[in-house]
């Protein structure tokens, strides 16, 4: 989810130049039209039915799912995010402890196996496959973990080891998760990204949805 709009900004450095000579109306059309994960929108979280889904979309969940039932995590479903030329989805999974929340992701075409918690200080942690070049610092209130390779079984060890770690360090501990709390948090977790990019001027502004919510507070 969040990390997948971080790795478009490995490119996006690239036309950083260009977008300082360019007015704030042609930016914001380069970076919709060549950055389609910079077009932050608010995710929808719908559900989303398995005869919807791209037949990759399906194989990609089908594969790694497994691996989420093995370690006692229990499925929650599937929901579209964005509406995309193919959609964007993802599925969430809860562990039996209720402290871990798992998900599978395909976003822009990009798929991530993920995992994600909170600690009782309001410390957002995620996990995820991939590399991603710039990662929040800890003074933002959340850190990420990556696994280069799409190992399942070797993110979910990562992911319990970090936040194992992390708690112990702030001297907190995981707090509990309910299935109704899942979107909430993964939105926690996406609005503390965006800031973060925001604060290290990666982004010149914020999203219009978080402007709005920032007003009305």
């Amino acid at each position: 989810m969040t990390q997948q709009e971080i790795v478009s900004l490995v490119v996006f450095v690239s036309m950083c130049v260009v977008c300082c000579f360019t007015g704030a109306v042609v930016r914001r059309w380069l970076l919709n039209r060549c950055f389609p994960a910079f077009r932050f929108e608010p995710w929808l979280f719908e559900p989303i039915r398995q005869s919807d889904l791209t037949d990759e979309q399906r194989q990609f969940f089908a594969k790694h799912t497994p691996v989420y039932l093995a370690r006692g995590f229990e499925p929650l479903g599937d929901f579209l995010l964005r509406r995309d030329a193919r959609p964007s989805v993802v599925r969430f999974f809860l562990s039996r402890d209720r402290t871990t929340v798992g998900e599978l992701t395909w976003y822009l075409d990009t798929t991530t196996i993920g995992c994600m918690s909170v600690l009782l200080d309001g410390f957002f942690l995620e996990s995820g496959t991939g590399e991603v070049q710039v990662l929040p610092p800890a003074e933002h209130g959340l850190q990420f973990f990556m696994l280069p390779q799409e190992d399942a079984p070797g993110l979910i060890d990562l992911h319990a080891a970090s936040v194992a770690g992390v708690a112990a360090e702030r001297r907190t501990s995981p707090a509990k998760i309910e299935r109704d709390d899942v979107k909430a948090l993964a939105n926690y977790g996406r609005e503390l990204s965006l800031r973060s990019l925001h604060k290290q001027g990666v982004i010149d502004e914020l999203p219009a949805f978080l402007r709005k919510k920032q007003a009305a507070c």
